[in-house]
């Protein structure tokens, strides 16, 4: 009977070893690379890297990445995480743009991000607004989906954002925003 408590003992040390080495991987980390897209105007590349972030659930990460051509050298842009057991977004080669050889830009849901200097520096935009909520007296962020964004050459741009939805015409509402500065700042109409 000892003998049985021991081998229990042991074998829940070593499992809760295992667990605690393996979750590791994903604390210190975005976890497993999916998938990985790169594009380039022969100035400067983009990445955009797909993370399992946690096993079991669909729960993960886009990892946007910038870095001069040739470079091994990347730099994190932003991360966009979206959980969801049932949800799986495409790579979003779609959202990526250059303007030029020395400025792009993506989107993707709730975040924009443009540079005007080949990926050296960048803009991030997350548009939303704080609301209050009627359950106490909390104020959380609501952010707004962005569909449609354009940039032109001349710094001019659009972004249609879905700001929330309609119950009673089961539709979404919309707001428009305007650049003049490739998206470095937004007017929100």
């Amino acid at each position: 009977m000892q003998n049985a408590l021991r081998l229990g003992v042991m074998f829940l040390v070593v499992a809760m070893i295992a667990v605690l080495l393996w979750s590791t991987s994903f604390l210190f980390g975005y976890g497993r690379v999916n998938e990985q897209w790169e594009v380039s105007n022969g100035t400067f590349t983009i990445r955009v890297q797909n993370y399992s972030s946690v096993p079991y659930f669909k729960s993960s990460y886009f990892v946007f990445q910038s870095a001069a051509v040739g470079s091994a050298s990347w730099r994190e842009v932003a991360a966009y995480p979206y959980d969801g057991f049932e949800i799986t977004i495409p790579m979003p080669s779609d959202r990526v743009r250059f303007v030029g050889s020395d400025i792009g830009y993506f989107s993707l849901e709730c975040i924009f991000a443009v540079t005007t200097d080949r990926g050296l520096t960048w803009t991030v935009w997350r548009p939303g607004e704080w609301r209050s909520s009627e359950a106490s007296s909390d104020a959380y962020f609501q952010p707004w989906g962005l569909e449609g964004v354009v940039i032109n050459s001349d710094g001019s741009g659009s972004a249609k954002l879905w700001v929330d939805y309609d119950r009673v015409r089961e539709s979404k509402v919309y707001r428009k925003a305007a650049t003049k500065d490739y998206g470095r700042q937004w007017n929100v109409e």
